[in-house]
């Protein structure tokens, strides 16, 4: 960002995250300064994919961007919405580039609305040629064309100004140009301020300018050599007044400082996208890497792979006790051993505490070799991590790989706390008792967002979740506790809690003689994982008046804590028991299509992620085989997420049976939920 921010023209770079659709990576300071916004405020714009481009010019851009696509860069011109409601012309240069399999495109605006309106005002009037020439702010000059006679028309007070500055610029001479003197040079020659090996350039951008509205060039000031560089940088619109006359209005910038800023940027552009690739603290690849490498073992079949997850051991006790600082040593002490023992290249930081290492194309005995030499260096230091590894001959899918290794390390990881149980209890029991105190005082509570049939906004149901409330009265969102409590093996007290709130919700229903609103609640694999997980949900329903077909469990897909051959007979059992089970999260793991066909299974809910890009063709599609595969197999769909009309009239053409999302309503308390919409 530091560089593309030195540039005085606009600067955007987007990644190309599907079939021909780009998504921001990076703005400079001058593209929100053009447009009118603050760096926060375009941040906005664009994250809310608010189209910046006038309307009438967004399929012209659209063609122009599918012309980049084939020929590597382009450029072009357009009209852009600022932040005031006003139009400004760009001109856009865009270059396509690509870095470790992404594409990326690099584009640079330039505000030429100055000249545009320059143009526009001669064409209305004929006879204020140097008025209206000097009311533009950037040096221009004015000139005509009929057959070989060439007619300076008109010079402005700035190109004046422009030409004194840069022939001092150059070789410190002061000079003291006047205009009729400028008049007179480029009556003479029209190339007067370009280097001898340019000329060229500035002719193809005059010739250009009869079949283009603006053209541009950039080109050495004559007098240039390897020791002192003047880049000028000039615009070009022509006009046609006659059957033999051309009128040409060309402007004249001085962009030494960007060109040299530029070729900086060339310079460093593999720095700047290694940057995004890799983990700052630890200098091994980050997540995002690791997403990009997963994304390639789908297309690309990987052989006699060794897969390696680790953990490392009480990060955040020793944040809170000793500090970050001295946490993050720990973490570059152990990225330090993975580096050792395996390639730089081949180690991931997926989280604060997590690696994941691959290593493809290594024997068996290999790969164990250096997994002995990383335990004992592990060993050494007071078993600074746990790890669990996996090495396969033939690997289709890395990223299942990687879940078994990491479910290998869930055990070695809980070998350690019970080791030290006697010794390193104190943070779980810590949480264990915030956690029975928050729930006695009443801080965790249940929240409700309803469900409807797809056909209309009629609720017959909804899902229970979790919110805990914190000592300032503010509501604290489930992803800033959950991991916590499900990492501590403390969530099935959460998951049971919210159970039984949902069992007196329906209890009072009952009474009033409502037997068919359903409700669903979410289960933790960490908690179906558990001895006693059906007595204990029995026990709980069984103290109210509540039919179990009014009661749906979720279980997510994506949560490998138990096999998938316990969690069918846990699913099984439920079903026999007259609970609904439900997949949740349906099309975001692999896992998905041999869950599809788990007995006791009877409702799948199409994730968000696929919602938001439903008007993709493709999505759309995919949305429809899902629905279509379901009902063969006798299940309900349920999508949530939905958000507008259009998306719940395109689900109800595909068949879904059911929706949520924020066009019913968002979560919301129990009791609001009961007034809003269970009133009698």
């Amino acid at each position: 960002m530091d560089i593309i921010n030195c540039f005085q023209s606009g600067m955007l770079i987007l990644k190309e995250v599907g079939n021909h659709e780009y998504a921001p990576l990076y703005f400079n300071d001058s593209f929100a300064s053009m447009l009118g916004y603050e760096r926060e405020e375009m941040q906005s714009v664009l994250a809310c994919d608010k189209d910046i481009v006038y309307p009438a010019d967004r399929e012209y851009i659209a063609r122009a961007t599918d012309e980049v696509e084939k020929a590597g860069d382009g450029i072009e011109t357009c009209r852009m919405l600022c932040k005031q409601g006003n139009v400004i012309w760009v001109l856009s240069k865009a270059k396509k580039t690509t870095y470790q399999g992404d594409n990326v495109l690099c584009i640079s605006y330039t505000d030429i609305t100055h000249l545009m309106g320059a143009q526009i005002k001669l064409e209305e009037s004929s006879n204020m040629w140097m008025d209206i020439a000097n009311s533009v702010p950037v040096g221009l000059l004015i000139f005509s064309v009929e057959g070989e006679d060439t007619t300076i028309i008109a010079v402005n007070d700035s190109l004046v100004s422009f030409s004194n500055y840069i022939g001092e610029l150059l070789d410190g001479v002061s000079r003291n140009w006047e205009k009729e003197q400028l008049m007179m040079l480029f009556g003479q020659n029209i190339y007067a301020f370009c280097h001898h090996e340019d000329v060229y350039l500035v002719r193809e951008m005059l010739q250009e300018s009869h079949r283009i509205p603006i053209t541009n060039c950039t080109f050495r000031l004559r007098g240039s050599d390897e020791n002192k560089t003047i880049w000028v940088y000039s615009q070009c619109s022509s006009k046609q007044v006659s059957d033999t006359c051309r009128n040409y209005y060309v402007t004249f910038q001085d962009v030494t400082k960007e060109i040299l800023q530029e070729q900086e940027l060339r310079e460093n552009h593999g720095k700047l996208l290694d940057i995004s690739y890799h983990d700052a603290l630890t200098g091994v690849r980050n997540r995002n890497s690791f997403d990009q490498y997963i994304a390639y073992c789908k297309e690309h079949r990987q052989s006699k792979v060794g897969v390696v997850f680790a953990d490392v051991n009480g990060l955040k006790e020793v944040n809170d006790t000793m500090g970050h600082v001295y946490g993050d040593h720990m973490i570059i002490d152990f990225a330090t051993m993975l580096k050792e023992a395996f390639s730089k290249e081949n180690v991931f930081r997926v989280s604060g505490d997590e690696f994941v290492v691959i290593i493809p194309n290594i024997e068996k005995m290999e790969f164990q070799r250096r997994v002995n030499h990383l335990l004992n260096c592990i060993y050494d230091h007071d078993e600074i991590a746990s790890l669990g590894y996996i090495w396969k001959d033939h690997v289709s899918d890395i990223k299942r790989r990687t879940s078994q290794a990491e479910q290998l390390m869930y055990v070695e990881k809980q070998r350690y706390y019970e080791e030290r149980r006697n010794t390193q209890s104190k943070r779980r029991s810590k949480l264990l008792d915030e956690l029975q105190e928050d729930m006695k005082q009443g801080r965790y509570v249940m929240y409700l967002q309803p469900k409807a049939n797809i056909d209309g906004k009629n609720v017959v149901g909804a899902e229970a979740l979790v919110r805990r409330i914190a000592a300032d009265g503010t509501v604290v969102p489930p992803y800033e506790f959950v991991p916590v409590l499900e990492k501590e093996k403390l969530i099935p007290l959460v998951d049971f809690y919210i159970l039984e709130e949902a069992c007196k919700f329906l209890d009072r229903l009952s009474r009033k003689g409502n037997h068919t609103f359903k409700i669903s609640v979410n289960m933790s694999r960490i908690t179906m994982a558990e001895n006693d997980y059906i007595f204990n949900i029995i026990s709980i329903c069984n103290k109210y008046d509540v039919r179990r077909e009014q009661l749906e469990f979720e279980i997510t897909e994506s949560t490998q804590a138990i096999d998938n051959m316990r969690l069918e007979k846990e699913i099984s059992e439920l079903k026999k028991l007259g609970f609904g089970v439900s997949l949740d999260d349906v099309g975001t793991e692999y896992s998905s299509i041999p869950m599809l066909t788990m007995d006791g299974i009877d409702t799948v809910k199409l994730d968000r992620s696929f919602i938001v890009k439903m008007k993709n063709p493709k999505v759309e599609k995919l949305i429809g085989y899902m629905v279509e595969i379901s009902h063969d197999l006798g299940l309900k769909v349920i999508a949530e997420g939905v958000e507008t009309d259009e998306e719940r009239e395109n689900l109800q053409q595909k068949q879904c049976d059911m929706y949520q999302g924020y066009l019913l309503s968002k979560p919301i308390p129990a009791a609001d939920f009961k007034e809003r919409y269970l009133t009698e």
